[in-house]
Protein backbone atom coordinates (compact mmCIF):
# COMPACT_ATOMS: atom_id res chain seq x y z
CA UNK A 1 0.00 0.00 0.00
CA UNK A 2 2.90 2.31 0.85
CA UNK A 3 4.44 1.62 -2.59
CA UNK A 4 1.10 2.41 -4.30
CA UNK A 5 0.82 5.69 -2.40
CA UNK A 6 4.38 6.58 -3.37
CA UNK A 7 3.66 5.97 -7.06
CA UNK A 8 0.45 7.93 -6.77
CA UNK A 9 2.32 10.79 -5.18
CA UNK A 10 4.92 10.71 -7.91
CA UNK A 11 2.25 10.86 -10.61
CA UNK A 12 0.52 13.72 -8.86
CA UNK A 13 3.80 15.60 -8.54
CA UNK A 14 4.54 15.03 -12.24
CA UNK A 15 1.10 16.32 -13.21
CA UNK A 16 1.57 19.34 -11.01
CA UNK A 17 5.01 20.05 -12.54
CA UNK A 18 3.64 19.69 -16.06
CA UNK A 19 0.85 22.15 -15.32
CA UNK A 20 3.39 24.68 -14.07
CA UNK A 21 6.21 24.21 -16.57
CA UNK A 22 5.04 21.92 -19.35
CA UNK A 23 3.70 24.60 -21.68
CA UNK A 24 6.81 26.73 -21.30
CA UNK A 25 9.02 23.74 -22.01
CA UNK A 26 6.95 22.75 -25.06
CA UNK A 27 7.05 26.31 -26.36
CA UNK A 28 10.82 26.41 -25.92
CA UNK A 29 11.27 23.15 -27.80
CA UNK A 30 9.03 24.34 -30.63
CA UNK A 31 10.92 27.62 -30.89
CA UNK A 32 14.28 25.83 -30.86
CA UNK A 33 13.15 23.50 -33.65
CA UNK A 34 11.78 26.45 -35.61
CA UNK A 35 15.12 28.26 -35.31
CA UNK A 36 17.09 25.20 -36.42
CA UNK A 37 14.89 24.42 -39.41
CA UNK A 38 14.48 28.12 -40.21
CA UNK A 39 18.26 28.58 -40.28
CA UNK A 40 18.68 25.54 -42.52
CA UNK A 41 15.94 26.79 -44.86
CA UNK A 42 17.56 30.24 -44.99
CA UNK A 43 20.95 28.71 -45.79
CA UNK A 44 19.38 26.58 -48.52
CA UNK A 45 17.62 29.65 -49.92
CA UNK A 46 20.85 31.65 -49.92
CA UNK A 47 22.71 28.83 -51.65
CA UNK A 48 20.00 28.55 -54.31
CA UNK A 49 20.02 32.31 -54.88
CA UNK A 50 23.81 32.35 -55.22
CA UNK A 51 23.74 29.49 -57.73
CA UNK A 52 21.01 31.18 -59.78
CA UNK A 53 22.87 34.51 -59.77
CA UNK A 54 26.06 32.72 -60.83
CA UNK A 55 24.30 31.07 -63.77
CA UNK A 56 22.86 34.41 -64.87
CA UNK A 57 26.30 35.96 -64.55
CA UNK A 58 27.78 33.30 -66.84
CA UNK A 59 25.16 34.21 -69.44
CA UNK A 60 26.18 37.86 -69.10
CA UNK A 61 29.85 37.05 -69.68
CA UNK A 62 28.90 35.09 -72.80
CA UNK A 63 26.68 37.95 -74.04
CA UNK A 64 29.50 40.44 -73.44
CA UNK A 65 31.94 38.34 -75.45
CA UNK A 66 29.41 37.98 -78.27
CA UNK A 67 28.82 41.73 -78.36
CA UNK A 68 32.56 42.41 -78.22
CA UNK A 69 33.41 40.04 -81.06
CA UNK A 70 30.54 40.96 -83.37
CA UNK A 71 31.27 43.18 -86.35
CA UNK A 72 30.85 46.87 -85.63
CA UNK A 73 27.57 48.47 -86.71
CA UNK A 74 26.13 45.03 -87.48
CA UNK A 75 22.71 43.65 -86.56
CA UNK A 76 24.45 40.91 -84.58
CA UNK A 77 26.28 43.46 -82.44
CA UNK A 78 23.14 45.50 -81.84
CA UNK A 79 21.22 42.39 -80.83
CA UNK A 80 24.01 41.20 -78.53
CA UNK A 81 24.19 44.64 -76.91
CA UNK A 82 20.47 44.59 -76.16
CA UNK A 83 20.74 41.06 -74.77
CA UNK A 84 23.65 42.05 -72.53
CA UNK A 85 21.83 45.08 -71.14
CA UNK A 86 18.65 43.08 -70.53
CA UNK A 87 20.50 40.29 -68.71
CA UNK A 88 22.44 42.71 -66.52
CA UNK A 89 19.34 44.68 -65.56
CA UNK A 90 17.49 41.45 -64.74
CA UNK A 91 20.29 40.19 -62.51
CA UNK A 92 20.63 43.51 -60.72
CA UNK A 93 16.88 43.71 -60.19
CA UNK A 94 16.55 40.19 -58.78
CA UNK A 95 19.80 40.02 -56.80
CA UNK A 96 20.90 43.62 -56.11
CA UNK A 97 23.11 42.63 -53.18
CA UNK A 98 24.96 39.86 -55.00
CA UNK A 99 28.58 40.31 -55.98
CA UNK A 100 27.59 38.90 -59.37
CA UNK A 101 25.35 41.93 -59.92
CA UNK A 102 28.28 44.24 -59.28
CA UNK A 103 30.63 42.31 -61.55
CA UNK A 104 27.93 42.34 -64.22
CA UNK A 105 27.81 46.11 -63.86
CA UNK A 106 31.51 46.26 -64.70
CA UNK A 107 30.88 44.27 -67.89
CA UNK A 108 28.04 46.52 -69.03
CA UNK A 109 30.08 49.64 -68.22
CA UNK A 110 33.02 48.27 -70.20
CA UNK A 111 30.75 47.53 -73.14
CA UNK A 112 29.29 51.03 -72.89
CA UNK A 113 32.76 52.56 -73.04
CA UNK A 114 33.65 50.46 -76.09
CA UNK A 115 30.60 51.95 -77.82
CA UNK A 116 31.32 55.47 -76.55
CA UNK A 117 28.08 55.22 -74.57
CA UNK A 118 29.39 57.05 -71.53
CA UNK A 119 25.98 57.43 -69.92
CA UNK A 120 25.57 53.66 -69.57
CA UNK A 121 29.06 53.38 -68.10
CA UNK A 122 28.40 56.19 -65.61
CA UNK A 123 25.06 54.68 -64.61
CA UNK A 124 26.50 51.21 -64.01
CA UNK A 125 29.66 52.28 -62.20
CA UNK A 126 27.70 54.70 -60.01
CA UNK A 127 25.28 51.92 -59.09
CA UNK A 128 28.09 49.54 -58.20
CA UNK A 129 29.89 52.21 -56.17
CA UNK A 130 26.75 53.04 -54.20
CA UNK A 131 25.46 49.51 -53.56
CA UNK A 132 28.49 47.23 -53.17
CA UNK A 133 29.71 46.29 -49.70
CA UNK A 134 33.12 44.96 -50.69
CA UNK A 135 35.59 47.85 -50.41
CA UNK A 136 37.75 46.56 -53.27
CA UNK A 137 34.74 46.52 -55.61
CA UNK A 138 33.72 50.00 -54.43
CA UNK A 139 37.24 51.36 -54.97
CA UNK A 140 37.47 49.78 -58.41
CA UNK A 141 34.09 51.18 -59.44
CA UNK A 142 35.02 54.62 -58.13
CA UNK A 143 38.30 54.96 -60.01
CA UNK A 144 36.71 53.61 -63.20
CA UNK A 145 33.86 56.06 -62.81
CA UNK A 146 36.37 58.90 -62.47
CA UNK A 147 38.03 57.83 -65.72
CA UNK A 148 34.68 57.76 -67.53
CA UNK A 149 33.81 61.23 -66.26
CA UNK A 150 37.24 62.40 -67.39
CA UNK A 151 36.52 60.94 -70.82
CA UNK A 152 33.33 63.00 -70.80
CA UNK A 153 35.51 66.04 -70.03
CA UNK A 154 33.97 66.36 -66.58
CA UNK A 155 37.26 66.74 -64.73
CA UNK A 156 35.67 68.38 -61.69
CA UNK A 157 33.18 65.53 -61.38
CA UNK A 158 35.98 62.98 -61.63
CA UNK A 159 37.96 64.74 -58.91
CA UNK A 160 34.92 64.85 -56.63
CA UNK A 161 34.30 61.13 -57.04
CA UNK A 162 37.85 60.25 -56.01
CA UNK A 163 37.50 62.03 -52.67
CA UNK A 164 35.35 59.11 -51.46
CA UNK A 165 38.10 56.50 -51.80
CA UNK A 166 40.03 55.62 -48.63
CA UNK A 167 41.15 52.04 -49.26
CA UNK A 168 44.89 51.77 -48.53
CA UNK A 169 45.55 49.17 -51.23
CA UNK A 170 44.20 51.61 -53.83
CA UNK A 171 46.09 54.63 -52.51
CA UNK A 172 48.72 54.61 -55.26
CA UNK A 173 46.37 54.21 -58.22
CA UNK A 174 43.99 56.86 -56.87
CA UNK A 175 46.81 59.30 -56.16
CA UNK A 176 48.20 58.86 -59.67
CA UNK A 177 44.77 59.38 -61.19
CA UNK A 178 44.33 62.51 -59.10
CA UNK A 179 47.66 63.72 -60.50
CA UNK A 180 46.45 63.09 -64.04
CA UNK A 181 43.28 65.05 -63.35
CA UNK A 182 45.18 67.96 -61.79
CA UNK A 183 47.42 68.05 -64.84
CA UNK A 184 44.38 67.98 -67.13
CA UNK A 185 42.89 70.93 -65.26
CA UNK A 186 46.11 72.97 -65.49
CA UNK A 187 47.36 72.49 -61.92
CA UNK A 188 50.88 71.02 -62.28
CA UNK A 189 51.95 71.75 -58.70
CA UNK A 190 49.05 69.75 -57.28
CA UNK A 191 49.72 67.07 -59.88
CA UNK A 192 53.31 66.75 -58.69
CA UNK A 193 52.19 66.35 -55.05
CA UNK A 194 49.72 63.63 -56.08
CA UNK A 195 52.31 61.78 -58.19
CA UNK A 196 54.76 61.93 -55.31
CA UNK A 197 52.14 60.45 -53.02
CA UNK A 198 51.59 57.63 -55.50
CA UNK A 199 55.32 56.99 -55.74
CA UNK A 200 55.79 56.94 -51.94
CA UNK A 201 52.85 54.63 -51.27
CA UNK A 202 53.75 51.23 -49.87
CA UNK A 203 51.32 49.79 -52.41
CA UNK A 204 52.91 51.56 -55.34
CA UNK A 205 53.29 49.43 -58.44
CA UNK A 206 52.73 52.27 -60.88
CA UNK A 207 55.54 52.11 -63.47
CA UNK A 208 54.88 55.50 -65.08
CA UNK A 209 54.67 57.66 -61.97
CA UNK A 210 58.42 58.33 -62.01
CA UNK A 211 58.22 59.38 -65.68
CA UNK A 212 55.35 61.74 -64.93
CA UNK A 213 57.30 63.31 -62.08
CA UNK A 214 60.33 63.73 -64.31
CA UNK A 215 58.21 65.40 -66.99
CA UNK A 216 56.96 67.92 -64.44
CA UNK A 217 60.53 68.64 -63.31
CA UNK A 218 61.74 69.55 -66.76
Amino acid sequence: MEEYQTDEQQIAALKNWWQQYGRSLLTGVVLALALVFGWRAWQSHQSTESETAALQYQSIVAAFETARDAEEASDAKASASVTLKTLVEKLQSEYPGSVYSHLAGFYLAKHGMSQADYDVAVEQLSWVKDTAKDEAIVATATQRLARVLWAKEDVAGAQAVLEDVSVPAYQAVIAELKGDLYLASGEPLKARVAYQEAKNSEFSVRPFVELKLNDLSE
